[in-house]
């Protein structure tokens, strides 16, 4: 159960970076 959180916290923790790296080269752009 732990691994399965710590799993999930991995994910969302890269996705959260995936997406301020895509707002960040938005924010460039404009």
């Amino acid at each position: 159960m732990v691994t399965l959180l710590a799993e999930s916290a991995r994910r969302s923790r890269g996705f959260e970076a995936l997406f301020q790296i895509f707002v960040d080269s938005s924010g460039q752009e404009n």
